[in-house]
């Protein structure tokens, strides 16, 4: 790994050092002058430190989006009610995967928010460019230099929050060229556990992290080279709502983009990347516990694509080819006090191959009506690698010895219509099929703290079958903006732990085992709807979101937002801007009580920040959950509840 480390900064010595081939000028933006083709809405969020804000928030700024939590760090996303394997994540284009088979880091715990400039999220299956993903795809980009003014330019960041004794620090520092440039950034961020609202400590809620990422950049006339690499360490990381928590990550990721323009009609992108995450779990600081248990989990990732770009009058297309694989490996080591320490694979070594071409079309159909088709296909093979996890399926009656192929595909047509000036009304219908995941075919005896279950992996599942509709109406007249979203998707094949009384449970406290299945059908309906009113100074917007999914034998699937509402008033005073945000959700009693859920009570928050700017200085403060409530969201594991009133100040300077 050192020597892979060294490779890649004498490259970047290298890559400073050539020359340009043309006079032609800088570091420009070369994009095609096109449509935007992919399916999904773009947001460029503020997610500066200094203002007071987080991925976190800049992830629920979008409306299709949502977070399930097992701590205060480390949210899963949730597109639409569907999460974890059913969405992806990429950053910049590239796959990272986390390491933990249990699914407590998540691609976001990784990434550092003076390095990201904002974010995309595709809902549904219109995201065929970015994966056979039947719930949709979140991505993350870098701020591209391009953007940056001439010569040098940066910023310093402090952030303090009252709640858990939080703090954060940031910095930037770019040089934009004639014919090169780079961006540095650096983070740290830590705090110890919250209280919730009315003053209960929610122990192990605590976390340490910082957070470095460089980026070169090279243009040579009409081809543009861009090489990335971060740096990612954490430690610390409390997990209330689990038995473990993360005692020490650590991840590197490289990935070398070139862009070439052929012509005002055709572009490139190629794409080379690599990523290696370790994840270490630990129960050290738990006392509570039956016994002293390690896991340490290691990932990683390789690949490249090529990304073509066309646009001639009505017509825009683009053709992606791709591949890449994954290693993943997790283990379990206990130590018993009156005996000798046991080992498991609870995830065995395996690597995973794909191999995929996709492809979107875009075609206006004259001035009022469009059509949009994309589709993507898959061949995947997965091998298990080490001798001991193929040895421990042996015993329940598998021969995993061999390599296993899989073939995945999804399609999805959408076609819109403008009516009149001030509407637009479209509807999506998508056919897909997503290969399982290696914890769901794979993993072995991995206790869940929601149900209380031992589960294992199922390696018969054949994937997940669904179709998918979609109707979106949006309109705008003048200060007034009006979106409304309305899905569904029905799944032939839902997969979910079954209970299987033939089996033994490995942990103690266990109420058995429960292994994948998917026979079962089911449905996840919603609807997301937002008002905005801009006018002036002022800016109102109105957010709601509901989300109902049940399974065939009627009963409700578990993870299902209820009603809630976020809406927020913000006024822009010369040098001074303040926001008020209320937060609010009913009581869900629609539960999966075979998931162990609990119904969720309805709650009722205010936030309050102001933020005040002149020159290069600003400064913002906050008061999160201003009336101190105790609550916590259906989406949150264990009945955990998130944290009460929290004072918040930040301070950035930039040049």
């Amino acid at each position: 790994m050192r020597l892979f480390i060294a490779f890649l900064f004498l490259l970047s010595f290298i890559f400073l050092g050539l020359t340009p081939t043309s006079g032609q000028d800088s570091l420009r933006t070369v994009e095609l002058k096109q449509v935007i083709i992919r399916e999904g809405r773009a947001i460029k969020p503020k997610i500066s430190l200094s203002a007071g804000n987080s991925l976190d928030q800049a992830l629920e700024s979008n409306g299709a989006v949502q977070l399930q939590r097992k701590g205060v760090f480390g949210a899963d996303p949730v597109i639409n009610g569907l999460s974890g394997h059913r969405i992806s994540m990429s950053l910049d284009g590239i796959r990272v995967f986390g390491a933990c088979a249990d699914r407590m880091d998540p691609m976001t715990n990784y990434l550092g928010m003076a390095s990201i400039a904002g974010m995309e999220v595709m809902e549904g299956m219109g995201s065929a460019l970015e994966g056979n993903n039947i719930g949709g795809h979140i991505n993350f980009s870098v701020f591209n230099l391009a953007d940056l003014p001439r010569s040098w330019s940066g910023n310093v960041g402090l952030l303090a929050q009252s709640n858990g004794f939080g703090g954060a620090m940031n910095m930037a520092l770019a040089y934009k060229g004639e014919h090169w440039g780079f961006r540095y950034t650096a983070e740290a961020q830590s705090a110890d556990s919250y209280r919730s609202g009315g003053g209960e400590r929610v122990d192990f809620s605590y976390y340490r992290k910082m957070n470095h990422h460089l980026a070169l950049e090279k243009n040579m006339g009409n081809h543009h080279f861009r090489l990335n690499m971060l740096w990612d360490q954490a430690h610390d990381i409390g997990y209330p709502a689990l038995p473990m928590d993360t005692g020490f990550s650590e991840a590197y990721i490289f990935w070398l983009t070139h862009h070439f323009v052929f012509s005002d009609n055709i572009s490139v992108e190629n794409k080379l990347y690599y990523s290696q995450i370790y994840h270490e779990m630990s129960d050290e600081e738990r006392i509570d516990k039956l016994v002293d248990m390690d896991m340490p989990n290691w990932s990683r990732s390789s690949g490249g694509y090529s990304r073509w770009k066309y646009h001639q009058g009505r017509l825009a297309t683009e053709v992606k080819g791709e591949y890449y694989q994954y290693y993943s490996f997790s283990e379990m080591k206990m130590y018993p006090e009156d005996f000798i320490a046991s080992y498991m694979q609870t995830l065995p070594e395996v690597k995973r191959s794909v191999f995929a071409l996709s492809a979107v079309l875009d075609y206006r159909l004259g001035l009022n009506y469009w059509l949009v088709l994309n589709g993507r296909g898959e061949f995947l093979v997965d091998e298990l690698l080490d001798e001991r996890g193929i040895a421990q399926w042996r015993v329940l009656g598998y021969d995993l010895s061999s390599p296993r192929n899989f073939e995945v595909y999804n399609a999805n047509v959408r076609i819109g219509r403008r009516i009149g000036e001030a509407s637009t009304i479209d509807f999506g219908l998508g056919f897909g099929k997503r290969a399982s995941s290696l914890s769901e075919l794979y993993a072995y005896y991995l206790f869940n703290t929601f149900d209380g279950y031992d589960y294992r992996g199922n390696p018969d599942l054949e994937g997940e079958s669904a179709i998918q509709w979609q109707l979106n109406y949006q309109y705008q007249q003048g200060s007034h903006s009006v979106s409304l979203d309305v899905f569904s998707h029905y799944f032939f094949n839902f997969i979910m732990g079954e209970v299987d009384p033939a089996l033994i449970r490995m942990t103690p406290e266990a109420n058995g085992v429960k292994a994948f299945g998917d026979k079962q059908a089911a449905i996840i309906s919603g609807l997301n709807f937002q008002y905005i009113y801009e006018k002036d100074s002022w800016n109102f917007s109105l957010p709601i979101h509901y989300q109902l999914g049940q399974r065939a034998n009627g009963e409700p699937l578990p993870l299902m937002l209820p009603l809630s509402v976020r809406p927020k008033i913000q006024k822009q005073m010369q040098n001074l801007s303040f926001e008020m945000e209320y937060e609010a959700a009913l009581r869900q009693f629609r539960i999966s009580k075979s998931f162990g859920e609990q119904s969720t009570k309805a709650y009722h928050l205010v936030h309050l920040g102001l933020q005040w700017e002149k020159a290069n200085w600003k400064i913002k403060g906050q008061i999160q959950n201003v009336m101190d409530q105790a609550y916590r969201t259906h989406l949150d594991w264990g009945g955990i509840l998130r944290p009460g009133r929290n004072f918040v100040l930040g301070l950035s300077y930039g040049f």
